[in-house]
């Protein structure tokens, strides 16, 4: 798990980004939503590593552990939120 502290510099961004949820048929959606407490941001899935540096996901993680990454945030909700369909 990452401490909180490492993502200070983003927080200002994250809120500013948040403002803007709901304006004109926005939907913002942000992965610390799912991937944080307030102790820190999970790292690992299935014990595997998902970050590719501080702030990018890799591209190469293990078909099972990108199943339960997009189950974790919830992409089924947001590809049926770009389609016009109501959310499972």
């Amino acid at each position: 798990m990452l401490s909180w502290s490492l993502y200070k510099d983003q927080r200002a961004v994250h809120d500013l980004l948040r403002e803007y949820n709901g304006r004109d048929g926005i939907t913002v959606i942000s992965p610390e939503d799912y991937l944080c407490d307030p102790v820190g941001c999970r790292t690992t899935i299935n014990g595997e590593f998902f970050y590719r540096d501080e702030a990018h996901i890799r591209r190469n993680l293990a078909p099972e552990t990108l199943r339960q990454f997009a189950r974790i945030l919830h992409f089924d909700e947001l590809i049926s939120l770009a389609e016009g369909a109501p959310p499972r």
